[in-house]
């Protein structure tokens, strides 16, 4: 679709709403495309936007929330949001299609926000050079994430079995956690599971978690080719799967499978049923707690937190994230809309998510000052732990030729047929894998080209 110049000021004049158009009142009107919000967060952020006009009575803005696909729509048809929120599974396309705006200069010459300000690993994803993410000149700043596979686990399990708390700084090693996992396995007369000693919620996080930690990785370092079929991955997936086939610890990790929770509950809902003695969630997993356990009352778990397990030689966690904020490359007001991304991840806005308790903010002064770390108002300890593990935590790794979620999708799928077909092996499933994610890239890099 064309928007031509005669009509695109005809639309502006009759007050119809376009990105960029200036305000009747003389204000320069700013498009803020937000994610998709409810409740508390949703008025918390509508009450922000509010006092950055009241701070800069030139400018007005509108926001409104808008989901990935609709965003990629807007951006190829050039009519992004001047700001919009910026999913990280997204950014490679975003960044090699180059419709984000270079704010490199803008950020040199900021007095509100510094790279040195934000978690290394978290900025990291905001960094392009023009062929290798992660450095280079910058397209937009991480607004918060988490550690995606942190252990959260029943007390009352630990203490009836006799089993000291994990601790809150130091992960397990993974044999230690096979062995946790083995005692706080309850089985019935009949042979059949009644509690299981861990639940795995998001295994496809977890595959990142085993794989990185072991050396491997998802794709190569060009992005060309998917490597899961190397050793260092297999041995990470056969570590997972082998809590299943071997130990007998856990529901099969991929939903669908005969010995998966299917049909039953989910794998989180097993941990908060008291069904599974452990799982794995991140930081905004906290407040749905508090939250569901304040109706519940009594009949609420009492759960702790730790960081996950550790396989392989490094100390390692994962992150989808970090999300984040960035500026249309489209833009008439570069400048303007750059004060808005200073003030989403300045120092005052970043306080007052961290209040909410939903995440780890990316800003490092934020995150281990008082609106987070030392606050009072969140449950005791629970900060400590993941700001702990924040500094071993990095964003599971993406490709600009498959989106993260197409691949992740890729390896459920075929890794869930090890329950079904019970002569397929690791190595096997992980051939098919690289095989089949092979086959998309090298189609969507010819269709890149054409």
């Amino acid at each position: 679709m064309r928007f031509h110049a005669g009509k695109l000021a005809g639309i502006c004049a009759a007050g119809l709403f376009l990105a960029g158009c200036g305000g009747n009142d003389g204000r320069i009107k700013l498009q803020f495309g937000n994610e998709q919000l409810t409740g508390v967060r949703r008025d918390m952020m509508a009450a922000a936007i509010k006092r950055f006009e009241a701070a800069n009575p030139d400018l007005r803005v509108e926001m409104i929330e808008i989901n990935s696909g609709k965003l990629l729509s807007m951006s190829a048809g050039g009519i992004a949001p001047d700001v919009f929120f910026m999913n990280r599974v997204e950014l490679p396309v975003y960044l090699v299609k180059k419709r984000l705006l270079d704010i490199t200069d803008m950020v040199q010459a900021s007095t509100a926000v510094a790279l040195k300000n934000f978690y290394p690993y978290m900025m990291e994803p905001y960094l392009f050079d023009g062929k290798t993410f992660g450095k280079g000149r910058v397209y937009g700043f991480p607004k918060d994430f988490s550690p995606d596979v942190m252990l959260f686990y029943n007390k009352d399990h630990f203490t009836e079995a006799g089993i000291p708390f994990p601790d809150p700084k130091k992960p397990y090693t993974w044999d230690e956690f096979v062995t946790v996992c083995k005692k706080l396995t309850k089985f019935n007369a009949d042979g059949t599971v009644k509690r299981y000693g861990v639940s795995i919620p998001f295994p496809s996080v977890f595959f990142g978690k085993l794989i990185f930690s072991n050396g491997g990785a998802f794709f190569s370092d060009d992005y060309r080719t998917c490597v899961v079929d190397t050793p260092a991955a297999v041995e990470g997936l056969r570590a997972m799967f082998d809590l299943h086939r071997v130990h007998k610890v856990t529901p099969f990790p991929i939903a669908g499978g005969s010995g998966s929770s299917s049909g039953m509950m989910d794998a989180g809902e097993m941990f908060r049923a008291g069904m599974a003695s452990m799982s794995f969630f991140g930081r905004w997993e906290v407040a749905n707690f508090e939250e569901l356990f304040a109706r519940l009352g009594s009949q609420g778990i009492n759960w702790g937190v730790a960081p996950g397990p550790q396989f392989g030689k490094k100390r390692l966690n994962v992150t989808i994230g970090p999300n984040g904020y960035a500026i249309s490359a489209t833009t008439k007001h570069p400048k303007e809309a750059f004060r808005l991304l200073e003030f989403l991840v300045g120092y005052e806005h970043q306080s007052e998510m961290a209040r909410m308790g939903w995440n780890i903010p990316t800003r490092i002064d934020v995150a281990e000052g008082e609106p987070f770390l030392k606050n009072p108002d969140h449950p005791k300890g629970v900060n400590e732990s993941f700001i702990i593990e924040a500094k071993y935590t990095v964003p599971l790794q993406t490709n600009p030729y498959i989106n993260l979620w197409e691949f992740l999708g890729a390896l459920s799928d075929e890794l869930g047929l090890l329950d079904i077909k019970k002569d397929l092996t690791i190595e096997q499933a992980c051939r098919n894998v690289a095989r089949k994610v092979n086959g998309i890239i090298k189609k969507n890099m010819e269709a890149e080209n054409q």
